[in-house]
């Protein structure tokens, strides 16, 4: 019986049309999270000559700006701007963010391209809130499973095949990839969202 449980979540995502267009967003951004587990530290260690300590503070960089844009923006972000407009904003940001990783030519310029990729986490709380406005209370806890279980599945792709992608000389293409991918769900008024429309499932038609 437990064995079923992962498919049984996943069905749920599949029981709405909206909810699973915003569960496509949710994985899209979490298989794009992988560059930073498969790509960053040997990229960092061949194109800035970094060394441990270099990653770790950039690592850890990476930690206290999250942990602004979490605990400081988001509400005032959602407050100002809405919840949709903070979903999209967080979104083009975090795009944005990815493809300065990849045009930085040099590790400060990586370093100052930290802060815009950290402004990402303005997304995540929006989008989960819509996901949950869709499902019952009852549905609530297996909600929680089934973006578990999308997290897993993106882990499970993002480190199986994306350093096979490329070379490490050419691992800029990567945040390239990435930067695609976390923008991909940003409507442009004539597409659809992956199998569902991110812009319908928000309201903003």
């Amino acid at each position: 019986m437990e064995t079923r449980q992962p498919d049984r979540r996943l069905k749920l995502l599949r029981s709405h049309h909206e909810l699973f267009g915003l569960a496509s967003v949710m994985f899209l951004n979490y298989l794009a999270h992988e560059v930073y587990v498969t790509v960053f530290v040997l990229y960092a260690l061949y194109r800035y000559s970094w060394d441990e300590r270099d990653v770790g503070n950039c690592l850890a960089l990476v930690g206290v700006t999250t942990s602004i844009v979490s605990a400081l923006l988001v509400a005032r972000s959602v407050k100002h701007f809405g919840e949709r407009n903070t979903l999209f904003l967080g979104l083009i940001l975090g795009g944005l963010g990815f493809a300065l990783f990849g045009a930085s030519t040099a590790g400060w310029m990586f370093l100052a391209s930290v802060p815009v990729n950290a402004l990402w986490g303005l997304a995540t709380p929006p989008l989960q809130t819509f996901m949950t406005q869709r499902v019952s209370r009852a549905e609530q806890g297996e909600l929680q499973g089934a973006i578990a279980s999308l997290r897993g599945i993106a882990m499970i792709v993002g480190r199986g095949f994306l350093p096979r992608l490329s070379p490490i000389s050419w691992r800029p293409a990567q945040f390239a990839r990435s930067a695609l991918v976390s923008v991909s769900p940003i409507p442009d008024g004539r597409t659809r969202v992956g199998l569902g429309s991110c812009a319908e499932s928000v309201g903003w038609k």
